[in-house]
């Protein structure tokens, strides 16, 4: 059967070396980050996305211990034909996206702990068992891709509302990438190379760009991403009405037909996470104090994984009246940072945050620190946003 061809090693080396670069980009945002809690998240989702594509390069490695010869550029072997090192490779491989995954967990239940880190020693017992038995690596494919989705819709959920949207794009991402991990296990890659070799790591490249888009794509857009969820929809129907076909196209032992069906699970979840959000857009607006106030206790996580959008008018009004804070949207403490220019709330923490990476008021730009240099936006000039003159009538 085919093994690889040109078009498939350069999508698979365009793939991984996208994904180390986000891995470098969630660590950059976690040591910027001031605030703990989110900053042990991002670690936590830094090491999974550098493990898993370290392992994703241990696999693309292993493919050359496949026993077999060249037919032109393409290559042709039996998958089970392999060389003496090719098992010991599989199984670290496997080994190193659970262990990114278990750091996940872990920094997840370090914040939320009211699993007790189950969650944790659970992905530590299922890694320890396919170690030392790999026949189980599709059981603990299941385990992990529930887990993981369930930890997404719970920090979507705590999350604000301008920041759901963002979960539209990270389960989007995260489901394009397992299909495309999944689609080159043993069982199922003899049926999926016969069609396209390329479509596992052209999945795997489309769902890691799609992943990490919120960090270049303007709030405005996130709070909503309306389109995103519809195309997430419409992606999760066709890909478990899929499921039957693949099942039906490949002669597989039945334990794998289960584990292809079981594949639905994760993928309902989401599903049913999806219809429920686009349900709440279509909702008529409430009143944007009223949202502010359901909001205001929430804890944001997926902020960081966005892009700082402009501040409105009304979102500056509120802050002063409310006396919250103008980045996290919580309430003032007694240890806080009031512009002395346009006299915009900010909390210790981000105002901390602000002063290292932008070092510039959201509102009027003026800096935190006037001893260090700021970074203002080119295309806004500093006096479009007058506090004085906002109408707070027409909020």
């Amino acid at each position: 059967m085919l093994i690889f061809d040109p078009i498939e090693r350069a999508l698979w080396i365009t793939a991984i070396t996208m994904m180390i670069f986000c891995s470098f980009i969630f660590l950059t945002r976690a040591r910027n980050n001031e605030i703990a809690e989110e900053k042990r998240i991002m670690y936590g989702f830094t090491f999974f996305v550098f493990f898993f594509a370290i392992s994703r390069l241990i696999f693309f490695i292993n493919d050359y211990n496949i026993i077999g010869s060249y037919s032109g550029h393409t290559y042709y072997g039996d998958l089970n034909n392999t060389t003496s090192i090719s098992n010991i490779l599989a199984i670290l491989a496997h080994v190193i996206w659970m262990i990114g995954m278990i750091i996940f967990f872990f920094s997840f239940e370090t914040i939320e702990r009211s699993t007790r880190y189950v969650l944790t020693i659970l992905g530590v017992v299922i890694t320890i068992i396919v170690a030392f038995q790999i026949s189980y690596r599709y059981l603990s494919i299941i385990y992990f891709m529930i887990v993981l989705i369930t930890i997404l819709i719970y920090l979507s959920i705590k999350s604000s509302k301008e920041l759901k949207g963002v979960s539209a794009f990270m389960f989007t991402g995260i489901i394009l990438i397992g299909i495309g991990s999944f689609l080159t296990t043993l069982t199922i890659r003899g049926v999926i190379y016969s069609i396209f070799p390329g479509l596992p790591p052209l999945l795997f490249l489309i769902g890691t760009l799609i992943g990490i888009s919120p960090n270049y794509i303007n709030q405005k857009f996130l709070t909503r991403a309306t389109p995103i969820w519809i195309i997430l929809i419409i992606f999760l129907v066709g890909f478990i009405l899929f499921t039957p076909i693949l099942v039906i196209m490949g002669d597989f032992h039945i334990y794998i037909v289960i584990l292809i069906l079981s594949l639905n699970i994760p993928a309902v979840i989401v599903l049913l996470y999806s219809f429920n959000r686009i349900l709440k857009i279509f909702k008529t607006k409430k009143n944007i104090y009223e949202s502010i106030k359901e909001d205001q206790h929430d804890k944001n996580f997926l902020k960081i994984f966005t892009k700082p959008n402009k501040i409105s008018e009304e979102e500056i009004s509120i802050s002063k009246e409310k006396q919250i804070c103008l980045v996290c949207k919580n309430e003032i403490s007694r240890e806080n940072y009031i512009c002395p220019q346009c006299k915009a709330f900010y909390c210790n923490k981000c105002s901390k945050a602000l002063t290292r990476l932008e070092n510039a008021c959201w509102v009027c730009y003026l800096p935190f620190d006037e001893s260090m240099p700021s970074k203002l936006p080119d295309e806004i000039p500093i006096n479009d946003i007058n506090v004085d003159h906002i109408n707070h009538k027409s909020i």
